[in-house]
């Protein structure tokens, strides 16, 4: 019995993946075919995605032990199918496995129990939106996770635990952008990037520093091109405020002709190559003192801590072609970071 509603029940999160891929196919589709505007898909996009976020495999089994206890004390019976009182062969336009799979009494529980359970799980995602758990599907590094996972039925509370994020703190979520922060160690973060996919595939920008005497040589600037930056969420349009993943939140053109005034992150910066690169080399603020958001390069790619207040910059490269360029806010470290960081004795604020 145990087994059968544990494979039930991993059916159901299968069932919910496909159905979540489906949807996202759809919304891409619509706007590829012009009939929604692109933050509009974004928006579907987000939605899409927050509301699987809270539905775990625990969910859908407490979901479909209560539906078996009520059609238990119900119908006294573990199933939904009803024999006729006068049994005679069903026409079904001629179709002899219509009346096949209506005669069968699992696939009759299985799609009864499944729509149920799916629309439950719908249900209970939209819900859990509405209180202050929406900061939690704000945060970047959590969708990060999300993606890597790809499946349906990962628990979410476990890896707010490790991450310490508590979203009823008001110290730990930015009260502007309503997006849950962690307060957890480095150590913490990478754990939960090599558990939710390929641990072979976790890998910082920053690597270079546990390397040698990486923390004694000179910062390393790294470029994107236009459209990576905007795909990887470093790189917002005119139209765009805030650095959380929001519903809210509009996309600009990845087309990178199109306009040069962009915004990076929270702040628009409008100072020159040179004064960006002297407000960078006196910069004393501490390393767990920064508001930092990680970005990706891919799903499995390399990924990059940056300061949400001086996160980067346009420029052109010997070619002449629009590039950003960022630094990881690890190179910023002073003596002491460098310690805490290693030790893990002090947090650091990811949104």
């Amino acid at each position: 019995m145990a087994s059968a509603l544990t494979r039930l029940t991993w059916l159901m999160c299968f069932v919910h993946t496909v159905a979540r891929l489906l949807l996202k196919l759809g919304a891409r589709s619509l706007k590829a075919i012009k009939l929604i505007r692109p933050h509009h898909q974004q928006t579907l996009d987000w939605y899409i995605d927050s509301s699987a976020l809270f539905v775990s495999y625990k969910v859908y089994s407490l979901m479909l032990c209560f539906l078996l206890y009520v059609l238990l004390k119900v119908r006294g019976g573990t199933s939904f199918m009803v024999n006729a009182p006068n049994t005679s062969r069903g026409i079904f336009g001629g179709a002899p496995s219509v009346e096949n799979f209506w005669n069968s009494e699992i696939m009759i529980d299985f799609v009864v129990l499944l729509s149920l359970m799916m629309l439950g799980g719908g249900f209970f995602g939209f819900v859990m939106l509405l209180t202050p758990y929406k900061r939690v599907a704000n945060n970047k590094l959590v969708h990060l996770i999300q993606k890597r996972y790809v499946f349906v039925g990962w628990d979410l509370g476990t890896v707010l635990d490790s991450l310490g994020i508590d979203p009823f703190d008001d110290e730990l979520h930015a009260v502007k952008n309503e997006v849950a922060s962690t307060s957890c160690s480095l150590g913490c973060i990478l754990q939960q990037l090599y558990q939710s996919g390929p641990s072979g595939h976790v890998t910082l920008v920053a690597d270079y520093l546990f390397h040698g005497n990486g923390f004694s040589s000179p910062r390393v600037e790294f470029s994107f091109p236009i459209r990576k930056a905007m795909a990887m969420g470093l790189l917002r349009g005119e139209k765009s405020t805030g650095t959380k993943v929001c519903a809210s939140s509009k996309y600009a053109s990845s087309d990178a002709t199109t306009s040069h005034s962009m915004q990076s992150g929270a702040a628009r910066h409008e100072s020159s190559e040179d004064e960006i690169s002297e407000m960078v080399h006196t910069d004393k603020k501490s390393l767990f003192d920064k508001n930092l958001c990680l970005f990706a390069e891919t799903t499995y790619g390399r990924v990059i801590l940056v300061d949400q207040d001086k996160p980067g910059r346009c420029g052109k490269n010997s070619a002449g072609l629009l590039q950003y360029i960022a630094s990881d806010a690890l190179a910023s470290m002073n003596i002491m970071d460098i310690k805490h960081l290693l030790s893990g004795t002090k947090n650091l604020t990811v949104r």
